[in-house]
């Protein structure tokens, strides 16, 4: 993963955030809520469905892409709205955060 964010104090909307994935990079690292706990044969599994499957079409998109469009708030409350692509497709994406 590579990323950038560029805060500037005070001025929200001089700041931005750019973050570049390789599809082929991720992986669960745990699971919440399900109705058992997810298992290190799980994680096999859906790693083997995100590269065996295509689901993700690795050869074809090796990356996911999020570049911000506007960013409001504070260091302590935040949203980052911006466009985030995943297979060649661009979608609106917005982020909620905090600092502390």
């Amino acid at each position: 993963m590579v990323g950038e964010a560029v805060v500037a104090v005070g001025a929200p909307d001089r700041s931005s955030v750019s973050v570049t994935v390789e599809t082929g990079s991720l992986e669960v690292r745990e699971g919440t809520g399900g109705l058992r706990a997810l298992t290190d044969a799980d994680r096999v599994e859906i790693k083997r469905t995100l590269v065996d499957k295509a689901l993700l079409n690795i050869a074809e998109h090796p990356t996911i892409t999020f570049r911000s469009t506007r960013i409001t708030g504070t260091p302590q409350s935040f949203e980052i709205t911006g466009e985030l692509t995943i297979k060649g497709r661009t979608h609106p994406a917005t982020v909620h955060g905090r600092g502390e």
